[in-house]
């Protein structure tokens, strides 16, 4: 892939199965696919060196954004057009354990969709449909935003390397991580969060994946996917298109695909996956709620799980931003039940824990 200096290109893009047809930002912005049925990658990446990351950093948040978003698409968008009064809280949590929490959803639907959703609206995109690159582009903005916000509160120095936790579900951050690292982003390993729906861990930690789509349903329905179509994106872009067409083919026939030694150790690398069973967030969010004075929803406890399970399997304590998509508020029945505490008054109830665990956290 191709790189050039932030501001100096115009981006075109091409598909994951052909790198040989260019397609106009406008394309991607109207459909999910080519005419071929892959999905669309850029053609080349901006590049921010320390320099540039400094600039990018002493933006406020959603200027940053917006500069992020002007690379991949031809607006002149600015902070200003794209920051709601009800919208995301662009400063993280700090919580204990060297985890910053970014709590990414909007306060009309407790989710991190409805945040991704409006925010793809105003880059003039309806698209909705599974492996659409706005959303992808708008995680890349939202990751180079939060690293600005890490280090403005002095919580990172300028080029620290943090990790990066989050929820699998299409791998759609996971696959916008990959992304923003190249263009110079300090992230270290991006720890994707499974529940029992586990193929990205099939496919990065034994190399072989069955592509049959079929999902386990839990009680995380977000998470209750048979196979992430970004998967795909990795695979041509660590790969190249002809491996992509190779994964794209053996799925559409329901079959196995393998990669050799060498290959599975390119796909891998900067990435871990973390299977955490469904039913365990049950026991994680009183846990985190006494020990962290942070109450997070079930799909937020499932990722804090899997962060988790990876530290104490690579014995290491780096800076980790934990991406939380869920409002514990959305799912407040099942947090208070895991608190035993009584479902009523949901709303006021879920609003004292916030507050009494922000308290303790400015105590400490």
């Amino acid at each position: 892939m191709e790189q050039w200096d932030a501001g100096d290109g115009i981006m075109l893009y091409v598909t994951t199965l052909d790198r040989t047809v260019t397609y106009t930002a406008q394309a991607t912005l109207e459909r999910a696919t080519g005419p071929d049925g892959g999905l669309f990658v850029p053609m080349t990446l901006p590049q921010y060196d320390r320099k540039g990351l400094a600039a990018l950093v002493a933006l406020p948040f959603w200027e940053c954004v917006a500069e992020i978003l002007n690379q991949f698409f031809p607006l002149r968008l600015r902070g200003c057009d794209l920051q709601e009064p009800e919208g995301v809280c662009p400063e993280p949590v700090y919580i204990r354990y060297k985890i910053a929490v970014a709590e990414l959803w909007d306060r009309k639907t407790g989710s991190f969709q409805g945040l991704r959703c409006g925010l793809c609206d105003r880059l003039g995109s309806k698209l909705r449909s599974r492996g659409n690159w706005p959303f992808v582009a708008v995680d890349i903005a939202l990751l180079f935003g939060l690293y600005g916000a890490l280090c403005r509160s002095g919580w990172l120095r300028l080029g620290e390397t943090v990790q990066l936790a989050a929820a699998s579900g299409e791998f759609t951050m996971a696959v916008a991580a990959w992304y923003a690292r190249r263009m110079g982003l300090p992230l270290g390993d991006v720890i994707c969060v499974c529940n029992d729906n586990g193929a990205p861990w099939e496919l990065l930690h034994r190399g072989e994946l069955r592509l049959s789509g079929d999902c386990t349903a839990t009680r995380l329905p977000l998470l209750d996917v048979g196979l992430p179509c970004n998967l795909e994106r990795l695979v041509s872009q660590t790969l190249g298109p002809q491996t992509a067409e190779l994964y794209s083919g053996t799925r559409s026939r329901r079959g196995a695909f393998a990669l050799n030694p060498e290959q599975q150790a390119s796909l891998r690398a900067g990435f871990s996956v973390s299977v955490v069973s469904a039913g365990r967030p049950g026991a994680l969010i009183p846990r985190i709620f006494e020990t962290s004075d942070y109450l997070l929803s079930p799909y937020s406890a499932l990722v804090y799980g899997g962060l988790m399970d990876y530290r104490a399997l690579a014995g290491e304590g780096t800076p980790a931003l934990l991406l939380a998509e869920e409002s514990p508020l959305r799912w407040g029945e099942e947090v208070l039940a895991s608190l035993g505490k009584p479902v009523e008054n949901i709303v006021g109830q879920i609003d004292g824990l916030q507050r009494q665990a922000a308290l303790r956290r400015e105590g400490d």
